[in-house]
């Protein structure tokens, strides 16, 4: 779980770092940054919620972005497991779709170890086998690198 919250922790970062998108993005951004510096008083509750969540500074950097070029809206863009692969995404995309391939081999390791004790969660195990179970899983599982 801790793998996947420092997966979306670092999208989420890198998000923060990007310039506007769109117009709209923009203009949004721009009511928020104005929110930010005391000159929009009777914010609409998106506009107080973005602004409480970032820095003067990121509400300043996606404000300024220039409107040239932007589209008005952006598209949305959706994607399967399959069409990241085949696509090529960016190294980082692949790097994030990487760790979470991991997960989820741990997590079929993890299930079968459970089918091997016999239980379908280690809570219904005692604490004597907990402790075993864990154990084997520790023994038993490789991860990628390791």
């Amino acid at each position: 779980m801790e793998a996947l919250r420092s997966i979306v922790r670092e999208v989420v970062d890198d998000s923060l770092n990007e310039k506007a998108v769109s117009k709209a993005q923009q203009k949004f951004m721009g009511m928020v940054y104005a929110y930010k510096k005391g000159d929009m008083k009777d914010a609409p509750a998106s506009v107080r919620k973005a602004a409480e969540s970032m820095t003067d500074k990121e509400a300043k950097d996606f404000a300024s972005t220039k409107h040239k070029g932007l589209p008005k809206k952006k598209q949305q863009e959706t994607y399967s497991w399959q069409s990241l692969e085949e696509n090529k995404m960016s190294t980082k995309t692949e790097s994030i779709v990487k760790r979470l391939k991991e997960d989820t081999e741990y997590q079929k390791f993890f299930r079968s170890a459970m089918d091997k004790f016999g239980v379908k969660s280690p809570k219904e195990l005692s604490d004597k086998k907990k402790k075993e179970f864990f154990n084997y899983v520790d023994k038993n599982y490789k991860a990628k690198g390791e």
